[in-house]
């Protein structure tokens, strides 16, 4: 599945569900490597690696929850057996976050026009790893 949220109107109740959950479990993985990187840079905060690496998986998880927030709206909106509870398992941490309510990006204009673009955010959304 593409890392980027296509238009939510082409996918299936069931395929959102699905790509919330992938990416709830992405967030999983991130978070906890975050955790490690933290470690790490408080024993040598001077590491460039290890703070650049920690700086984007800040953008990454950023980007994830808006993304998990915009199909929570959208199947709160379209999917009357939807339960929210079930989707936000990993939208609740300590890390800096959007919430659902300002989210501000709209349901059909989530589609990236320029391929360019979609390329290197697809790279991006990857995050690192420990």
């Amino acid at each position: 599945m593409a890392h980027l949220l296509p238009r939510l109107d082409d996918l299936t109740v069931d395929q959102i569900k699905d790509t919330i959950d992938e990416y709830n479990h992405q967030l999983f993985h991130l978070e906890r490597s975050q955790n490690e990187l933290k470690v790490y840079l408080d024993e040598d905060p001077d590491d460039r690696d290890l703070k650049t690496a920690y700086e984007e998986n800040i953008d990454v998880i950023e980007r994830r929850k808006d993304m998990i927030a915009v199909m929570i709206k959208y199947l709160e909106e379209n999917d009357p057996f939807f339960e929210k509870s079930m989707a936000t398992a990993n939208l609740n941490s300590s890390l800096p976050t959007t919430t659902v309510g300002s989210v501000t990006a709209s349901v059909q204009s989530l589609t990236v026009d320029d391929q360019d673009q979609e390329e290197k955010e697809d790279e991006d959304d990857r995050g690192m790893y420990v």
